[in-house]
């Protein structure tokens, strides 16, 4: 992938974090930045506990350059795909570093306080600020989601995305994408890492028992190419057939990542409401 800048951005930081190991303006600090916040990360540990609102869960990777991260927080119903780029092991250091901080920051706050587009772009923002300031990370696109239940039952999805990773929503056999392509082919226009990056896309989105969320890196979807010629891009109507015909998550993943076309890592969550 290749990357344009954008214009300037606002960045959002829990309380505890703004000590010296998150803001190391000193270029001697930055190669020593990325370690001390994946300490942090280790540190936290995953919270046990079943997660009533999701009926089932799967997940697929198929790795060519090991560039994909995957987020998958049970008992917080915090789901996400982090697709890395930047060369040698910069990618995966971006992906993997953005899917800890996300991590980190759903963990700081109580779950209610999470329930909002404005609070998954904020964890992408958050995100974006350790990668940029740890000089062996590349970037990274991202979509996040929370699935959450309010007061009158009724279910939605908060969401952020940042690049050309996608959100789909997989119901009454169609399947409808949330997020938007920031790019064009192969040219990423926004990805956490850039410093001048934006996070502009997010929203909480009503959705119903029975539906299947399904997050996928573009690995899967393709950049380029008439799927009906052979090529890449896979129209959402293929994408839906196989998600429905599948009768588990882990399946629809696994039929996704094995149609996608694209010689790149390929990875897809699906998660069923």
């Amino acid at each position: 992938m290749k990357n344009e800048h954008l214009a300037d951005s606002e960045h959002y930081w829990p309380p505890e974090a703004k000590g010296e190991d998150y803001h190391t303006p000193a270029p001697e600090k930055k190669r020593k930045f990325g370690e001390k916040i994946m300490s942090r990360i280790k540190q936290i540990g995953e919270r046990k506990g079943e997660a009533k609102l999701i009926k089932d869960y799967g997940e697929a990777m198929s790795s060519v350059r090991g560039e994909d991260a995957i987020l998958h927080m049970d008992k917080e119903m915090v789901f996400g795909v982090f697709d890395g780029a930047g060369g040698k092991s910069g990618g995966a250091r971006a992906s993997t570093l953005a899917a800890g901080m996300v991590k980190y920051f759903v963990k700081y706050y109580p779950p209610d306080q999470l329930n909002s587009g404005v609070m998954m772009k904020r964890a992408l923002m958050y995100a974006g600020e350790a990668v940029s300031k740890d000089e062996t990370a590349g970037y990274t696109t991202a979509v996040i989601g929370k699935v959450y239940e309010k007061e009158d039952g009724k279910l939605r999805l908060a969401w952020s995305s940042v690049g050309d990773s996608r959100i789909y929503i997989v119901r009454d056999g169609g399947a409808y994408m949330l997020t938007q392509d920031e790019g064009e082919g192969s040219i990423i226009r926004n990805a956490l890492g850039i410093k001048e990056a934006k996070v502009d896309q997010g929203a909480k989105t009503e959705i119903y028992k029975g539906d299947r969320i399904v997050m996928v890196s573009d690995g899967v979807t393709g950049d380029k190419g008439k799927w009906e010629e052979g090529g890449q891009l896979m129209p959402p109507e293929v994408l839906a057939n196989i998600v429905l015909r599948a009768e588990t998550a882990d399946e629809a993943a696994r039929g996704l990542v094995e149609a996608g076309r694209k010689n790149d890592d390929r990875t897809a969550l699906v998660i069923e409401v």
